[in-house]
């Protein structure tokens, strides 16, 4: 599974540009209480199980991959 920090980041190395910018958890908790942490920092563990079980197969399995795929299109 890939985090939305795992995928910036891999943006951003494969860019050649600095990662600078994280969630602040204690700012987001402060300015938007219970609501801010549920919409944004909360997070699941999601697995494709039904997709694998009917074969389903990926074009990019690994997150490099992928953003290699999607940053290639875009140059």
């Amino acid at each position: 599974p890939a985090t939305s920090d795992r995928v910036t980041h891999g943006f951003a190395r494969r860019m050649r540009r600095p990662y600078l910018l994280r969630a602040p958890e204690g700012a987001i908790r402060g300015l938007l209480g219970e609501a801010g942490q549920r919409l944004l920092l909360d997070s699941m563990k999601v697995h494709p199980v039904r997709l694998q079980a009917d074969g389903f197969v990926w074009e990019h399995p690994r997150v490099a991959d992928a953003i290699d795929a999607v940053v290639s299109g875009l140059v």
